[in-house]
């Protein structure tokens, strides 16, 4: 399986390369914190504390950058395979900023069969599936979601397909019931 996965890296190379620089460090932690906090809750019946939750985080943190790079570019790989393919290159060049208008053009994802938003595992053989707007919001842009974060994802007025557009240039999140305590 690991053979496979390598050869897919291997065959996306160009987009994989273009777009690792600007993956967020954050976003290896974030979804591997995530998937160990189910696996806590899911041994014990309880949540990690405060400070299993920091140690968890440090141990991820001090990961080689290897494994780090190994992982996005996996990620990076399948997103790859669910975005359509007149729109890679679209969605490339408003990564990297190359040229004028590349934020404003919508990157649209390969349907589900309801024809809504595909959703996929960000680690291997993962327990949680994650809609590819999430994932991109927190993989280039480093905003901390949960998998449940859908509703608060919104989209700029400029994005003319909101089922389908991953663009993380179009992705706004929206706080709703802030609580302030003073």
């Amino acid at each position: 399986m690991d053979l496979k996965i390598d050869e897919t890296v291997d065959q996306y190379r160009p987009f994989i390369e273009s777009l690792l620089p600007h993956v967020r460090a954050f976003a290896f932690t974030w979804f591997n914190l995530q998937a160990r906090k189910r696996k806590y809750f899911k041994d014990y019946e309880r949540r990690m504390t405060p400070d299993e939750e920091r140690r968890c985080k440090c141990e991820l943190e001090a990961k080689s950058s290897d494994e780090k790079r190994n992982w996005a570019a996996r990620l990076l790989a399948k997103l790859r395979k669910d975005i359509k393919p007149e729109h890679r290159e679209h969605f490339v060049r408003s990564i990297v900023q190359i040229g004028p208008k590349s934020s404003h053009v919508c990157v649209l994802s390969n349907p589900d069969q309801k024809g809504k938003m595909r959703r996929i595992d960000c680690l291997r053989q993962a327990d949680k599936v994650w809609r590819l707007d999430l994932v991109m919001v927190i993989l280039f842009r480093a905003i901390p979601l949960e998998s449940t974060d859908g509703e608060r994802l919104g989209k700029v007025a400029e994005c003319i397909h909101p089922t389908l557009c991953v663009q993380p240039k179009h992705l706004t999140v929206s706080v709703r019931e802030l609580d302030l305590f003073l």
